[in-house]
């Protein structure tokens, strides 16, 4: 479709594939709730308040007229993003402090994540995580080229030694004494990062140099493997 949008939104409750071309466009919402979506030549950060992704649906950003992984635009989210079980992002992905963030099932991606501390849960994932037992971890996001926390590259692995709570990130998701959520990062092949959160019996420790470094206070240390408890 090659007709300018501005401050709208855009639905696809089909079943075929919705492709917005305008370079002008500006979106205030994404909602491929039936069939894919993509939107072209999207030279500047499409800045969006909502971003629903049904099962099974993709959603891809690029930011001229080729749909190649270096072309991917970037998409901020600042309210909410709803995903469903199989869903698949071809964008760089923020999502910003605030955001509420429904998931029914782990996300592939084909691009970079931006995290930062204060998003929500919504129900569906926060049941899953505060059912699942200690020992286990439950798949966010895989497929990620790069992942950022707080605008901090990561670099190297995460295990659950470097004790980055993911309370900090999903506030909702309260941690204790007994039961603690940490975030796992497993990027071991290149552009096939894996990004999880741990249910462990272990209570949140103090910031380590990995957190603190997040905080920009100090640098990461190299990751330290160890027994998941």
């Amino acid at each position: 479709i090659d007709y300018k949008l501005t401050n709208s939104s855009v639905e696809n409750t089909g079943s075929g594939k919705l492709v917005m071309t305008h370079a002008e466009n500006t979106l205030s919402g994404v909602f491929a709730a039936g069939g894919d979506i993509t939107v072209m030549n999207q030279a500047l950060a499409l800045n969006l308040d909502d971003l629903v992704v049904g099962e099974g649906v993709s959603f891809s950003a690029y930011r001229g007229e080729t749909e190649l992984p270096e072309q991917e635009a970037v998409v901020s989210v600042s309210q909410s993003v709803s995903f469903g079980a199989g869903a698949h992002i071809n964008a760089d992905l923020k999502l910003q402090s605030g955001v509420r963030v429904e998931m029914n099932g782990p996300v592939s991606m084909g691009s970079d994540l931006y995290l930062f501390f204060g998003m929500t849960l919504g129900g569906s994932m926060l049941e899953t995580l505060t059912s699942t037992e200690q020992g286990q971890t439950v798949v966010l996001f895989s497929g990620i080229d790069r992942l950022y926390l707080c605008g901090e590259e990561q670099t190297d692995a995460i295990a659950l030694s470097h004790g980055i709570s993911a309370s900090e990130y999903f506030v909702n998701l309260i941690s204790s004494q007994e039961r603690s959520y940490y975030l796992l990062y497993d990027n071991e092949q290149p552009g096939e990062g894996v990004l999880s959160i741990a249910v462990s019996g272990l209570a949140v420790p103090e910031p380590t140099s990995s957190m603190l470094g997040l905080m920009g206070l100090a640098s990461p240390q190299e990751e330290v493997r160890g027994d998941f408890p």
